[in-house]
């Protein structure tokens, strides 16, 4: 799967790797819901850390499957984009 980690280019993650990085974005997802703000920058920083990391670079033309969000977001607006809770 192609993982475009947003302002910080594409990698392909597969096997185990893949599944750690899905039950990450499914965790992200429970913290905004929660409201977990702090956590959930933490999380990001360790998804996109586990990416690069674990994941191999490819090429920015390619299409990417899942894109996680830059580490500089506000998961407050995130959140609000996402339907979660309403605008800070």
């Amino acid at each position: 799967m192609i993982i475009l980690l947003s302002g910080d280019g594409k990698y392909s993650v597969e096997g185990t790797d893949l599944d750690s990085v899905l039950e990450s974005g499914r965790r992200l997802y429970l913290l905004l819901k929660t409201e977990s703000y702090e956590e959930f920058t933490r999380s990001l920083y360790q998804l996109h850390s586990y990416v690069k990391t674990n994941g191999r670079q490819v090429e920015i033309l390619r299409s990417a499957d899942v894109i996680v969000p830059p580490l500089n977001c506000d998961p407050r607006i995130l959140g609000s984009i996402m339907g979660l809770h309403s605008a800070p």
